[in-house]
């Protein structure tokens, strides 16, 4: 496409001799003339012309006036502007015509050769601008595009650099931290997080940065009314400038109200599982000591019925109480066996039964009667237990099962 150059000029003469040079040169301008300064400033905003040359001298309104106007411009502000003057040529004029936005000045006669070439500058110039403008429309246009991908995220989303300047979030992010955006900006991500999680949050950074490991980690906000839970993921981008990083929030307040529901419920039932099988197994109990004396007025027949109902009673008493408990218990405290075994990998099913009971704080004597045992027999069982874990005279069994 050819360039538009803008002549103007309010001597018909000038305006031929320029026009004619522009003409007659290797390229081809398609070229526009203006003879005062209103009408050169409506063919700028009209035309957008890819050089301007403007004479000083213009009736009503001088060139200098019109550059600054087109300079002031959003639109025009970047058209290249060559001022062209037969009276004002000293050097102040010179600063006069820098200063209302022109970039280079000509006198008259002007110079063949030298307006061609003051041209061929200006054309280079008014290009290198217009590809600036593209590349930063492109860009704003990019940004906006994130903009509105990252604020359809329904949970809250951030992204910043190694150093943990905040670049961007959405509109969720704004609302989590209690800030606005223009608050959030080039902070630092660990001054906004709760101090209890910007340490660890710190560390996770560094792994995701060296080792590109992360690791799901949860995080508490106090809205004031509620605490709001959140699961963080992260995923490192690597720009050309900079590694980012990329952090999601996944609301879980729900699950955790209804998980939290179901424990206290399981461990109502739990508790009501244990009340009763405790209760069952005294009244057990006191059964198989009504055997025992039976036993001892029995005839050898008898005694061997006797024997065989008391085993039988213990046996099935057993396995039942223990597979009741353990069906709630497992559902409280999901995971504790496991935790148990890979810290102590020699523990006994035995042991681990101990474990489960000793962590209920049960006493010696209830766990007696729910396995059908003398409470001295479980007291050393659990000073064998103590031995095994490796707790020293002061330390408590309970409280460190408990905290398993």
């Amino acid at each position: 496409m050819n360039k538009k150059i803008l002549i103007v000029d309010d001597s018909p003469l000038d305006l031929k001799i320029l026009t004619e040079v522009l003409k007659n040169s290797s390229d081809t301008f398609q070229i526009l003339s203006a003879r005062d300064g209103k009408e050169a400033y409506d063919i700028s905003i009209e035309a957008f012309p890819d050089v301007i040359l403007m004479d000083w001298e213009l009736p009503k309104i001088s060139g200098i006036e019109v550059a600054t106007k087109i300079k002031l411009n959003e639109l025009t502000k970047d058209i290249p502007i060559i001022i062209i003057s037969g009276v004002q040529i000293n050097s102040e004029s010179l600063l006069i015509a820098f200063n209302a936005g022109a970039i280079d000045f000509l006198e008259k006669p002007v110079d063949k050769i030298e307006l061609l070439a003051r041209i061929n500058s200006a054309l280079k110039l008014s290009e290198s601008l217009k590809n600036v403008r593209k590349k930063n429309k492109q860009i704003l246009n990019s940004k906006r595009f994130l903009q509105n991908i990252i604020d359809t995220f329904p949970n809250p989303f951030v992204f910043y650099n190694s150093d943990g300047k905040i670049l961007g979030c959405n509109k969720e992010f704004e609302i989590i931290s209690n800030k606005k955006l223009n608050q959030i900006i080039n902070r630092n991500i660990y001054h906004l997080l709760p101090r209890s999680i910007a340490g660890s949050f710190f560390n996770d950074d560094l792994n995701l940065l060296d080792n590109n490991i992360t690791e799901k980690n949860e995080i508490d906000f106090d809205k004031g009314n509620e605490i709001r839970h959140f699961i963080i993921s992260k995923a490192k981008y690597e720009d050309t400038n900079d590694d980012l990083i990329i952090c999601l929030f996944s609301d879980i307040t729900e699950f955790k109200k209804t998980q939290s529901a179901l424990i206290l419920e399981q461990k109502k039932k739990l508790t009501s599982t244990l009340m009763r099988l405790i209760q069952f197994n005294e009244f057990s109990s006191k059964i198989l000591g009504e055997l025992n004396k039976l036993e001892k007025t029995s005839t050898i027949e008898g005694k061997k019925v006797v024997h065989s109902i008391i085993n039988k009673i213990q046996s099935m008493s057993d396995e039942k109480n223990w597979e009741e408990f353990d069906l709630h218990f497992n559902k409280v405290q999901e995971e504790f066996y496991e935790r148990l075994r890979l810290e102590n990998s020699n523990i006994t099913p035995n042991e681990l039964k101990l474990c489960a009971f000793l962590r209920l704080n049960m006493t010696s004597k209830e766990i007696a009667s729910m396995i059908h045992q003398n409470p001295q027999s479980i007291d050393v069982a659990r000073y064998r237990l103590r031995k095994k874990l490796g707790l020293n005279d002061k330390e408590n069994l309970i409280i460190f099962l408990q905290k398993i």
